[in-house]
Parts: C-alpha cells; sequence; structure tokens
C-alpha cells in the first residue's frame, strides 16, 4: 500500500523504461533506465553537435540523454533551468565569463534558464550526459552566442520494451 491506501505498484512494469513516455505511460508514474546501457545506442558520431535520447517528457520535468560530438559552443536555454551529470567521459564546461572546469563522470553542474553555458573542449571520448531539465527544454529553446554553421541536435529513439538498454 501506498500513502494514500492505494495498493502500490509492483514488478517489472512498474519500473520499464517505457513508463516514462506520455503516449504509453496511462496510469504509471515512475521509470527506472540503465543510462550507460542506453549511452551506447547513441550514434558514435553525427552530422550534429549533439545526439541525444529522450527519457522523460512531460510538461513539468524532462529527462534526456545526451552525447556531444565535439565542442559545444557557448549557448542558452531560455524557459528551462538545468541540472547536468556526467555519465561519460571527460570535458571542459564554462558558464558566463568564468573559468573553464573540468567535468568527469559523476560530477553534477547546476544553472539557471538564461545562464550562458557550453562545453569548449571534450578530453576523453564519448562524452555524455544526464540532463534533468525544469521544466521540460523544446529542443528549439537554444541561442548561440556565436551560432556554427553545424546542425545543433540529432535525437535518438528510446527503446520502447521493457527493460531495454540493460
Amino acid at each position: 500500500m501506498n500513502g494514500n491506501g492505494e495498493e502500490a505498484p509492483s514488478g517489472p512494469e512498474s519500473s520499464s523504461p517505457e513508463s516514462s513516455s506520455p503516449e504509453s505511460s496511462g496510469s504509471k508514474r515512475s521509470a527506472a533506465f540503465d543510462v550507460v546501457a542506453l549511452a551506447r545506442l547513441l550514434p558514435p558520431a553525427a552530422g550534429t553537435l549533439i545526439s541525444d535520447m529522450r527519457l522523460v517528457d512531460s510538461p513539468d520535468a524532462g529527462l534526456r540523454l545526451f552525447r556531444a560530438n565535439g565542442p559545444v559552443p557557448k549557448h542558452l536555454h531560455r524557459f528551462s533551468d538545468e541540472y547536468l551529470m556526467v555519465v561519460q567521459g571527460r570535458a571542459t564546461f564554462r558558464i558566463d565569463d568564468e573559468p573553464e572546469t573540468e567535468l568527469k563522470p559523476g560530477q553534477v553542474v547546476f544553472f539557471e534558464r538564461g545562464t550562458w553555458h557550453g562545453f569548449p573542449r571534450l578530453i576523453e571520448e564519448p562524452f555524455v550526459i544526464l540532463a534533468f531539465e525544469v521544466p521540460a527544454r523544446d529542443p528549439a529553446d537554444v541561442v548561440f552566442f556565436d551560432r556554427k554553421d553545424r546542425p545543433f541536435i540529432e535525437t535518438t529513439e528510446r527503446p520502447e520494451e521493457p527493460g531495454a538498454g540493460g
């Protein structure tokens, strides 16, 4: 039983990756993801700056996994705060005009909407990040300080079957 006197869900169906998708969520309110396994499904190289996979995309918050396919220039998001956790690899990170800081697996950075940020240098690839966005960020909400011609993002579909990515 949960705190509301209702029977709490149990079993693999309550934590399958598909439970986070708005189309397939039904009454499910939770999901579990093997982000290391899912990171292997991101393309090893793409013609874009970022390859990503949206894991949760609700109006209140978003969770996505992304791989930087090269240095990511200074940019901002107008409508979402971000929490970024390094899953794999190492890179330098810069917020506003602060000095670059090296990020490695397990480290988390947070910044509010409207904050200039980027990854000027990839040190160890693949460089993979788990991003939590509040509220969920529209993929078009990217404002570049100095826009390059290279397309910004390519999205890889998340596996829908239970246990995928693990």
